[in-house]
């Protein structure tokens, strides 16, 4: 048999009469619906019922074209959320760095003042330091003044 010399339709008839093959019988399927057949399976598939060819949703009942506008629609507004879900992420990333790097520079600049603070307690410490150390000399040099005038008097 000369398969080349067929019809589409013939062979798909002859396929389909003689070959038991399950890829075979699937092919044959799908190539004797064509387009047309896919695109009703297609619409079934979503819901569509087969007796009104229409599709329900809880308010209304749409044919197939308005069903399709509808989920091109809501696809729309879907993509609308997610871009303006994404940018409010950026904006809330953006001032998260932001407050990171503020609380970096606020932390420096608390031990910057921390240190100055420390720095200006350690300058006083050491003035009062300091001044104790003279005052004890100048005491000093009284206690030994008062210590050979003692002895003076005493040996006089």
């Amino acid at each position: 048999m000369n398969y080349n010399s067929m019809t589409e339709q013939e062979l798909l008839h002859y396929l389909d009469l003689y070959s038991e093959d399950p890829v075979v019988r699937r092919l044959i399927e799908v190539l004797q619906k064509g387009i047309r057949g896919r695109i009703v399976d297609d619409l079934e598939a979503a819901g569509m019922d087969t007796l009104t060819w229409t599709f329900r949703t809880d308010w209304t009942t749409m044919y197939p074209g308005e069903y399709i506008m509808h989920l091109q629609n809501d696809l729309r507004s879907a993509e609308n959320e997610l871009e303006n879900a994404q940018e409010d992420l950026r904006q809330v990333q953006d001032e998260r760095d932001e407050l990171k790097t503020r609380n970096i520079m606020k932390f420096i600049e608390e031990v910057q003042n921390e240190k100055r603070s420390n720095h200006a307690k350690v300058q006083e410490a050491m003035k009062q330091a300091e001044n104790q150390k003279k005052e004890n000399d100048r005491l000093r040099e009284q206690i030994d003044m008062w210590g050979r005038l003692n002895h003076v008097k005493q040996g006089a």
